[in-house]
């Protein structure tokens, strides 16, 4: 068996080249001795800029991607049952393979596509009230980040101030998501708060029509909620905050 780990030396002129073989990584140093040493750790850090580089590029082109796909799927241009060609997809945004299968894989995480063992992947059936059950998911989440003693109420009502209803409450969230500890609920939550800010973009672009926002005449949860934390009664605001979530369900219509 092949150790997980070998090293070879050898030395040419003024040339030492070393060569790290781990499982997974192979990385290969060369260093021109000319009385400056500190060559090699600057060719490893420029590498490693550009590998950081490259990927930070690739997970953008992912992330524009999975914006444009789903965006067609909630704008019904993209129908359930219809397939989903990466090759076609890749093209037509100019861009490689990797980011669109990446970008699919992520629809198929959030239930938007179905990838079957021979690789063929079609939009889901969506069922109506598809963005009111997501939404409700991040209400819960929101409920389990929020009972987090580490937080400070004062600050998290501070966070939920702002001119409208759901966007006031999703920028809530989003400080939810950075502060609490409760990392796997955060993340889980930041997936979900995504998708639904970009629906609010379709319903904004006149593609699909949720009920009316509410005034501020109806924010009686919002205000409980508030009031709750700058009264640092953490159980209240909680259950305010329940409140609130499912007074806005509706907001997300039947898309």
């Amino acid at each position: 068996m092949t150790p997980p780990r070998t090293m070879s030396r050898f030395k040419s002129g003024n040339i030492h080249a070393t060569n790290i073989t781990f499982k997974h990584l192979t990385l290969n140093i060369c260093q021109t001795v000319h009385r400056s040493p500190g060559l090699t750790r600057l060719k490893m850090e420029t590498n490693l800029t550009q590998n950081a580089q490259s990927l930070m590029d690739r997970r953008l082109l992912s992330d524009q991607a999975y914006d444009v796909l789903l965006t067609r799927i909630l704008q019904g241009q993209m129908a359930p049952g219809q397939r989903i060609l990466v090759d076609t997809i890749a093209d037509e945004l100019q861009v490689s393979r990797t980011p669109v299968r990446e970008a699919v894989m992520r629809l198929s995480w959030m239930r938007h596509v179905v990838v079957e063992r021979n690789s063929r992947t079609t939009v889901a059936d969506r069922p109506e009230n598809d963005m009111q059950q997501r939404f409700a998911v991040v209400g819960q989440l929101a409920e389990l980040m929020a009972n987090d003693a580490a937080l400070s109420l004062t600050v998290l009502a501070e966070a939920f101030d702002g001119d409208d209803d759901i966007d006031t409450y999703l920028s809530g969230i989003a400080y939810l998501i950075r502060e609490a500890s409760n990392r796997a609920a955060a993340n889980v939550a930041a997936d979900h708060v995504a998708e639904l800010r970009l629906y609010l973009g379709v319903v904004e672009s006149g593609e699909t029509a949720p009920r009316p926002r509410p005034g501020r005449d109806d924010w009686n949860a919002f205000i409980a909620f508030r009031t709750a934390c700058f009264a640092d009664d953490r159980a209240a605001a909680i259950a305010a905050l329940h409140e609130w979530s499912q007074s806005l369900i509706a907001e997300f219509g039947t898309a």
